[in-house]
């Protein structure tokens, strides 16, 4: 950073002259979330906030549960009822972490929904006691990375970074 005249400037990515630094708007700020996190620049040069940790973690717990579903199908397949089922659901959990971690507020909304039905599934059941203690440990396993990533997600620098990717994709 340099001071010239009192007034501070600070080098542009990429820029060989120094620039002054652009002040945040009120507007801005607020749609930001007033994120205390670096800035990557996305490819059109506007600044994002930095992909939070929670945005990270929840990335790994769909990515968990997808390769626990692989292994389980590979090494156990006598476990899986409907290997279309599997295969789907693999695919499903991969490709929401991977839009999770690209930024892709609506993945909250997916998850919830698939909650939906597999809940009214267990309600429609002859009995729901049985139903979940027929459970597998693997399901278990699954469904509680699932429902930790929906948790991660819902956290307010989550809401906020979904809020600010989305800004910038405008």
């Amino acid at each position: 950073m340099v001071v010239e005249q009192g007034r501070a400037m600070s080098l542009q990515p990429g820029s060989t002259r120094d620039t002054p630094r652009k002040k945040r708007t009120e507007a801005e700020g607020a749609a930001v979330g007033h994120l205390k996190t670096k800035t990557a620049v996305s490819e059109v040069g506007e600044q994002l906030p930095a992909r939070p940790r929670v945005i990270s973690v929840a990335t790994a717990a769909m990515s968990a549960s997808a390769v626990v579903l692989l292994m389980v199908w590979i090494f156990w397949p006598e476990q899986v009822v409907s290997n279309g089922g599997q295969v789907f659901f693999i695919v499903l959990w991969t490709f929401l972490a991977y839009v999770t971690f690209r930024g892709a507020g609506w993945v909250r909304f997916a998850i919830v929904a698939i909650f939906v039905v597999a809940l009214s599934g267990l309600a429609n059941a002859a009995s729901s006691l049985e139903s979940m203690a027929s459970l597998k440990t693997w399901e278990v396993i699954c469904r509680a990375l699932q429902i930790g990533a929906l948790v991660l997600l819902c956290l307010p620098q989550a809401r906020r970074w979904f809020a600010a990717v989305a800004a910038s994709d405008k």
